[in-house]
């Protein structure tokens, strides 16, 4: 988790900043989604002005995607402007750690990493976002709720009261999560997945789509179903 949790607000920036470049870091569905949400955002304040994607792809290479230039493989992220936020969409189910590879490979300092609120999602005041967070549209992040890095939640989810999210992890669109849950470092839940309340999801644990978690989920389970039950194990070190 951060040390010190920057206050809410769109961009991580100072107001008055000016618009500053931003690099998505991921050319895949959820890049396409973040370019999307930075347009949206800058409807409402001219806050970024989107350079390009940069992706391993090379199927990408010398394409543009949503409109935007594929700048390069990740590698490539020391020519892009020393002004410039950087943003991951890296992650997916089941390699999360994904995310914290290329957080790791970027060097980065933290006032470099942009977190993005969808001006149609609700944030409470007394929530706190770390650095290089995306909240897309819809989303309801209540009071006292604590986000660490990089974390991912996707439109229409719900956080409850006194949540605390771990760095690396994704709760994807229409999930519920009741209040005081503990969400452990780079776990993902799934669409439409409920969660009881004071639950502990372990780090690097996978909750399935529509998953009725009533119990503490152990760190790397994959858990599915109503009620939830554990199937498979995650391990984060593969690169598969």
């Amino acid at each position: 988790m951060a040390a010190a949790p920057r206050a809410r607000g769109r961009d991580g920036r100072a107001r008055g900043a000016g618009v500053r470049p931003l690099v998505i870091v991921g050319a895949a569905n959820d890049g396409e989604l973040i370019a999307d949400l930075v347009q949206d955002i800058n409807e409402v304040e001219p806050t970024f002005e989107i350079v390009g994607f940069l992706d391993d792809d090379p199927a990408k290479q010398s394409t543009c995607v949503n409109g935007y230039p594929v700048l390069g493989p990740l590698g490539a992220h020391h020519r892009v402007p020393s002004a410039a936020a950087f943003v991951l969409a890296v992650a997916s189910a089941k390699r999360t750690f994904r995310t914290r590879r290329v957080a790791e490979a970027l060097k980065v300092t933290p006032d470099r990493l942009a977190t993005l609120v969808h001006p149609l999602a609700t944030v409470s005041r007394s929530a706190t976002l770390g650095h290089g967070c995306v909240v897309m549209a819809g989303t309801r992040v209540n009071a006292r709720v604590r986000l660490g890095d990089h974390v991912l939640v996707e439109g229409n989810a719900w956080l409850g009261v006194g949540t605390t999210v771990g760095d690396y992890a994704v709760v994807t669109h229409d999930a519920s999560v009741s209040g005081d849950c503990v969400l452990g470092q780079g776990c993902y839940v799934g669409a439409n997945a409920s969660i009881r309340g004071r639950t502990r999801i372990g780090a690097w644990a996978v909750v399935g789509m529509g998953a009725a978690v009533v119990r503490d989920v152990p760190t790397g389970a994959v858990v599915v179903g109503n009620p939830a039950r554990q199937v498979a194990t995650v391990d984060a070190g593969e690169d598969g």
